[in-house]
C-alpha cells in the first residue's frame, strides 16, 4: 500500500505496534518482526504441513491445537491499525504494513496451509484490507499487489459458498459481504471476473439477511458476539456501497439489518 495523500482523522491505535493483540486480550511483545502466521499464541505450538493444499489438511489437526488461535493473526486487523497510524504521518507504520503483507503472502501461498482452510477467514481478510485501503484513500488506485491479493481471496471464497449457506449462520453473511465488497471494488478497477462476484455477493446478502435476521432485528445465532459480528459486517457493507455509489439494497434487507431503511448518503471517495 502507498502513503495516504491527506491527513487522516482516525485515532492512533497502540495494538500491533509494540505488542500483538490476539483476541483483544492476549498481548505478547512483538520482537520487531511480523507474527509467526502458523504459531498458536496460546500454547506455543506450531501448525505443521503448511505447504499442503488446504483441502487435504484435517479439519481438526492435532498439531495446530485450536485452529482459531492459528487464524487470529491472519485476520488482518493489524492492517487497519497500521493504516490508521500511517494516516497521521507515521511512515514506519506504512513500512510495517507492507512488510507484514509481503511476509504473510510468502508464508501462505495461495490455497496452501491452515490459513486458507476457511473461506470465512479469507472473507475477514478481504474486509480488513478494504477498510485499510479506505483509511488510506486508496480504494480508487490500489497497488497491483493488493489487487492480486484480493483476487486470490475471492477465488477461494466463491467455490465453497454451498458450505457457507449450509451453516445457516455468520459464514454466509461474512462470505457474501466479502464477495460484494471485494467484487465491486475489483469491478470498478476493470477486472472482468469481478462482476459476477459482486452480483453473487449482493444476492447472497439479501438472501442470508432475509433468512437469518428476524423482522425485529434479532439474529438467528443467540449470541451477543455473533450478533455484533453480523451488525459490523452489514455496517461495513453499507458504508462500502455508499462509498462506491452502488445501487441500494432492498428496503426489506435494510429494515432487518438496521431497524429502518436509511436514506442513501451517496458519499464518494475520501
Amino acid at each position: 500500500m502507498a502513503a495516504t495523500a491527506t491527513p487522516s482523522p482516525w485515532p492512533v491505535p497502540e495494538a500491533w505496534w509494540e505488542r500483538a493483540n490476539y483476541f483483544a486480550w492476549l498481548r505478547p511483545a512483538l520482537d520487531g518482526g511480523p507474527p509467526d502466521w502458523h504459531r498458536n499464541p496460546l500454547d506455543g505450538t506450531r501448525a505443521s504441513g503448511t505447504d499442503r493444499p488446504w483441502w487435504v489438511i484435517p479439519d481438526f489437526d492435532p498439531a495446530a491445537g485450536d485452529i482459531k488461535a492459528i487464524w487470529e493473526a491472519s485476520r488482518f486487523d493489524w492492517a487497519v491499525n497500521l493504516a490508521q497510524r500511517t494516516g497521521v504521518g507515521d511512515a514506519a507504520a506504512l513500512e510495517r504494513l507492507n512488510a507484514w503483507l509481503a511476509d504473510w503472502c510468502a508464508a501462505n501461498p495461495p490455497y496452501h496451509g491452515h490459513n486458507w482452510k476457511c473461506a470465512q477467514e479469507a472473507s475477514v481478510r478481504v474486509m480488513h484490507l478494504a477498510v485499510a485501503a479506505f483509511v488510506l484513500s486508496q480504494t480508487r488506485s490500489p497497488l497491483p499487489g493488493l489487487i492480486d491479493l484480493l483476487t486470490v481471496h475471492l477465488r477461494r471464497i466463491a467455490p465453497t459458498l454451498g458450505y457457507a449457506i449450509g451453516q445457516d449462520n455468520n459464514h454466509g453473511t461474512s462470505e457474501a459481504a466479502a464477495l460484494f465488497v471485494g467484487g465491486s471494488w475489483l469491478e470498478t478497477l476493470g477486472r472482468p471476473e469481478a462482476g459476477p462476484w459482486h452480483q453473487l455477493g449482493r444476492a447472497l446478502l439479501e438472501d442470508r439477511v432475509g433468512r437469518l435476521i428476524a423482522a425485529d432485528g434479532s439474529f438467528s445465532q443467540h449470541s451477543v458476539n455473533y450478533h455484533r459480528l453480523v451488525l459490523d459486517t452489514l455496517s461495513l457493507v453499507e458504508l462500502w456501497r455508499r462509498h462506491l455509489r452502488l445501487p441500494p439494497f432492498s428496503g426489506s434487507m435494510m429494515g432487518r439489518g438496521h431497524g429502518v431503511a436509511p436514506r442513501d448518503g451517496g458519499s464518494g471517495d475520501r
